[in-house]
C-alpha cells in the first residue's frame, strides 16, 4: 500500500508540474514518462488505475480524441513488453520510454513530429530523466 502511495504521488506530482509549467509556456510529457516507467514497476492493474487517473486528470471533457487514446494505451504496451521481454527495470524502462514517446508523438500528431524534430528530442531527454528517477524512486 505504501509503494502504491509512493507512485500516486509521484504521478500527481508530474501532472502538477506538467500544468503548472504549461502555464509558462514550457509543455512536456512528464506524465507519460512516469507512467511508462511504471509499467516496468508496478502490476497491470496498480498500472490501469494510475492510467485512468492520468487519463481523467488531463482530460476530463466527455470526447475522447486520439492523442489521449494513445497517452492511455502507451503504457499499457509497455506492460505488455514487460511480460513478454523481461529485464532490468533500470535498463528496460529508458528504451520503452523512448519508443513510447516516438510512437505517442508519430500516433498523435505526425505533422507537429516532422517540423518540430529538437522540440521531440527535448521532451524525449527531459522524459527520460523523469522516468529513471520514478524507477529508482519505486525500485
Amino acid at each position: 500500500m505504501l509503494r502504491f502511495a509512493a507512485g500516486l504521488s509521484l504521478l500527481l506530482l508530474a501532472l502538477l508540474s506538467e500544468s503548472v509549467l504549461a502555464a509558462a509556456g514550457w509543455r512536456f510529457a512528464a506524465a507519460l514518462a512516469v507512467l511508462i516507467a511504471f509499467a516496468y514497476v508496478f502490476d497491470f492493474w496498480e498500472l490501469a488505475v494510475f492510467d485512468l487517473l492520468a487519463v481523467f486528470a488531463l482530460n476530463w471533457e466527455p470526447a475522447i480524441g486520439g492523442s489521449i487514446i494513445a497517452f492511455a494505451a502507451l503504457p499499457l504496451a509497455a506492460y505488455v513488453v514487460r511480460r513478454l521481454i523481461p529485464a532490468e527495470p533500470l535498463f528496460a524502462a529508458p528504451a520503452g520510454i523512448v519508443a513510447g514517446f516516438l510512437l505517442f508523438y508519430a500516433v498523435s500528431a505526425p505533422a507537429y513530429a516532422a517540423g518540430h524534430s529538437l522540440r521531440i528530442f527535448a521532451d524525449i531527454v527531459i522524459g527520460l530523466m523523469v522516468g529513471e528517477l520514478a524507477v529508482l524512486c519505486m525500485a
